[in-house]
């Protein structure tokens, strides 16, 4: 393919082998430009140019602090204000307008009657803060007695659960035992198991689950009560004996006192003796002194039964010391002593 041409480039004016040229035809353009002179009259001179007006100072040579001039402008006079509202005034007036009808409403407008909104408002019933209470609530009937306001039977049935909600009751301890972090949570779970199930009448199912209550949380005392009061229901003699001891063991204070003393007399009761530990625990009251006449007559001794009761008959009053002298009297007369009778 053939190469193309290159483009020539354009010839710029005022370029060629002279570079000072260009002034050469500057000056010979301006040798050719028609410009005439005007003539001169002959015998006149001529007439001198006008000379321009002084100029001011140059920036250079001004003052920089020199006052600044006040420039004075031209308007219109400055308004007398009062002589402006007289004549407003003037031009609302009656005499310039007596039968203008505006002025009229105007002046029907502003009259000296208090309008709505310069009268005192209406007075206003306040608002109770409370609602009026109940009469029961008030403070006169507090006064009185309390029976006179409330008034109940003097004997109520106690509410007690149904046997189904018992039941369910059970149902909810079961799930409650299962969960329980602690054994000191499913003892008491576990008793509370045994109660319900005592209510239901099963009596059998209350005992194990009050061994389980004592297996879980050894020396509990509401278990070992719990298990006291079945063992006497059921007759068990040497378990309630057991339990007493247990109990008595468990607790302190003037309870422990009771229990020893329950002891003493469930001992009493199965073997028919008490020692000195035993005797003291019954204390110098009226307990020891029937559990002595009880041991004498086991004796078959029942003058000494009978000098025991008579001793302790003067600490009662009433009839009941009567029944116990008599009692004491009838024992002396069974042991042949006729003389201690009669007294």
């Amino acid at each position: 393919m053939a190469e193309r041409e290159k483009p020539k480039a354009p010839v710029l004016p005022f370029t060629g082998e002279n570079e000072n040229e260009w002034e050469t035809e500057l000056a010979d353009w301006d040798a050719h430009l028609p410009i005439e002179e005007a003539p001169v009259a002959s015998g006149d001179p001529p007439a001198p140019l006008p000379q321009p007006e002084p100029l001011g100072a140059l920036p250079e040579e001004e003052n920089p602090f020199a006052d600044t001039p006040t420039t004075v402008t031209s308007g219109p006079p400055p308004l007398d204000d009062a002589a402006v509202f007289e004549a407003a005034a003037e031009e609302f007036s009656s005499r310039q307008t007596p039968h203008s009808d505006v002025y009229a409403a105007i002046s029907s407008s502003s009259t000296p009657e208090e309008t709505l909104f310069q009268r005192e408002p209406p007075a206003e019933t306040p608002l109770p803060l409370f609602a009026d209470p109940l009469i029961e609530m008030s403070a006169e009937p507090w006064r009185e007695k309390l029976e006179l306001m409330i008034r109940l039977p003097r004997r109520t049935v106690p509410a007690s659960p149904s046997d189904d909600e018992r039941r369910g009751l059970l149902s909810l301890l079961a799930a409650e035992m299962e969960v329980a972090d602690t054994a000191t949570q499913q003892a008491a779970l576990t008793l509370a198991a045994a109660r319900l199930t005592d209510a239901l009448g099963d009596t059998d199912a209350a005992i194990a689950l009050c061994d389980d209550a004592l297996t879980l949380q050894p020396g509990s005392a509401p278990a070992l009560r719990a298990r006291l009061r079945l063992a006497e229901r059921q007759g068990d003699a040497a378990v309630a004996l057991e339990t007493v001891g247990l109990l008595a063991a468990a607790v302190d204070g003037d309870e422990r006192a009771g229990y020893r003393a329950l002891q003493a007399e469930w001992t009493l009761a199965m073997s028919g003796a008490l020692d000195e530990d035993a005797r003291a625990a019954l204390g110098d009251g009226l307990s020891r002194a029937l559990a002595e006449a009880e041991m004498a007559l086991r004796a078959g001794d029942p003058r000494g039964a009978s000098s025991v009761l008579e001793t302790a008959a003067p600490a009662l009053e009433g009839r009941a010391g009567a029944a116990l002298a008599g009692l004491a009297a009838r024992l002396a007369e069974i042991g042949g002593d006729g003389a201690s009778a009669a007294r």
